[in-house]
């Protein structure tokens, strides 16, 4: 066992698990992910979009070098450690290789990319230092890093880079490790980036490392197979204020096809807090147990699909939460959002329309 290993092993954090404790680190979490989901422009302006993985990494272990201490901060690196669990089929991937020649320009790119990602970060910063919550920058930085880092890269690789650090702090070396990503993802990259284009690679669902398994809404914490999907969201009114959503989802999964119909009531006056029932069930449903998803949502709701796309104005205040899980699958997930026209020809359409019709007749 290395010297890093052995740390690893060997350091304890305390277990916070007080409903408020759990409250504020939700609401930290919250405005990191969304400063996070807001750093691709710049990245491509800069030209350096393409490392935006080792830059976080880079941009994640300089917040944690400035604001703890030494021991604190492998102490914090091997609780996060411990969380990591499984493997994935990148396991064997061999770090890149770069010449010499080229890695000069390499690093350049990186260190770049990584102040790129810090500048963003500094906005998170300010909003916690705000709400008083700045103490929980830090280790907030790291789980929402580790939570790309561990779609794209997988497990193995993410328990590479931990025992790396750590081995340099162990050494006396304060800086970040530069660490040489694997030479193959956990999935092959897409044509094009994800929803807001956060990750290079379509991503799977890992649960949030160092949290209880309630926190986390699409609580998966192993690699498994791709998947595709397609899925129909609908939803409709009563004129007593209640109403019916109904929600058509066909998966694809290596080795077996899946179809089904999500129904049910719900009270909503208004008629909106059915159609983010119904979606928020949607989206929740095509990406458990995904390792990665590709999937699109048809729905006949034009506002839903401007709301989903975060159309300025069209999200409320009190909708916080679940816009806070669907924004989760989609940085981690190829998810496309569709208006379609309500044409009852087409099964998925008529069956949802029909099962929403049924629960809106039932006394």
């Amino acid at each position: 066992m290395s010297a890093a290993e052995d740390i690893i092993e060997r350091v304890e954090l305390p277990d916070l698990d007080d409903k408020v404790e759990t409250k504020l680190r939700r609401r930290a979490k919250s405005i990191v992910h969304e400063t996070l989901l807001s750093c691709k422009t710049p990245l491509e302006n800069r030209g350096v979009g393409k490392r935006l993985l080792p830059g976080l990494w880079y941009a994640a272990m300089n917040i944690l070098l400035a604001c703890m201490e030494r021991d604190e901060m492998l102490a914090l690196l091997a609780d996060r450690n411990r969380g990591i669990a499984g493997t994935a089929d990148n396991a064997d991937a061999p770090p890149k290789q770069i010449s010499d020649k080229a890695l000069p320009a390499y690093v350049e790119e990186v260190t770049t990319a990584g102040q790129t990602i810090l500048e963003k970060l500094m906005e998170a910063h300010e909003r916690l230092e705000a709400e008083g919550l700045e103490d929980r920058f830090p280790a907030t930085v790291l789980d929402s890093s580790m939570l790309v880092l561990l779609s794209a890269w997988g497990p193995d690789h993410v328990r590479r880079a931990i025992s790396e650090q750590a081995a340099l702090l162990i050494q006396g070396i304060e800086e970040p490790v530069n660490f040489m990503e694997p030479s193959r993802y956990v999935t092959p990259p897409p044509d094009r980036g994800v929803v807001h284009g956060m990750q290079e690679a379509p991503q799977p669902v890992q649960a949030e490392v160092g949290t209880e398994p309630e926190e986390t809404r699409v609580p998966v914490r192993r690699m498994v197979a791709a998947r595709r999907a397609d899925a129909f969201v609908h939803s409709d009114l009563a004129d007593r204020g209640d109403a019916a959503w109904a929600v058509w989802i066909r998966t694809q999964d290596e080795d077996r096809q899946e179809e089904r119909l999500i129904a049910g009531r719900i009270k909503d006056p208004n008629g909106r807090a059915s159609w983010l029932k119904a979606l928020h069930e949607c989206v929740l449903a095509i990406c458990e147990g995904a390792g990665s998803a590709s999937c699109r949502i048809d729905t006949s709701s034009a506002v839903l699909v401007r709301a989903a796309e975060n159309s300025p104005g069209m999200r409320f205040e009190n909708e916080r939460s679940v816009w806070a899980d669907i924004d989760e699958a989609c940085a981690l997930h190829e998810i496309e959002f569709r208006h379609v026209p309500m044409d009852l020809t087409r099964e998925p359409i008529e069956r949802c329309d029909r099962a929403v019709r049924h629960l809106l007749e039932q006394n």
